[in-house]
């Protein structure tokens, strides 16, 4: 049995997260962003966070090894949830985070 997809009307697919990043995301300045993964696609993560991006905002995931240029594609506030939202980051530098997050054991 396979991990377990989110299903919706999107280019790829998007697989459960364990909840924890394999490194560090982080703003333009460096500082590091207080946000939990939700999912991941190839080309794209969603996260849930207190802090309010713009659309095109540019964060970094900081790994051991890698430096990947994220940036925001969409954003809404997340339901059910005081002060928090979530967005969508799509990668512009085409690392694929899907092999990234399973390789360091992120995926569920």
């Amino acid at each position: 049995m396979g991990s377990p997809l989110v299903l919706e009307k999107r280019r790829k697919q998007r697989r459960a997260l364990t909840g924890l990043l394999p490194g560090s995301l982080l703003n333009q300045q460096g500082d590091k962003v207080n946000a939990r993964p939700v999912d991941i696609s190839p080309e794209g993560l969603g996260i849930v966070t207190d802090l309010i991006l713009d659309l095109g905002h540019i964060l970094f995931l900081k790994t051991h090894n890698q430096h990947i240029e994220l940036e925001v594609s969409w954003g809404k506030r997340d339901f059910g949830k005081n002060n928090l939202y979530r967005y969508g980051l799509r990668v512009r530098d085409g690392s694929n985070l899907e092999t990234i997050f399973e390789s360091a054991g992120c995926l569920k």
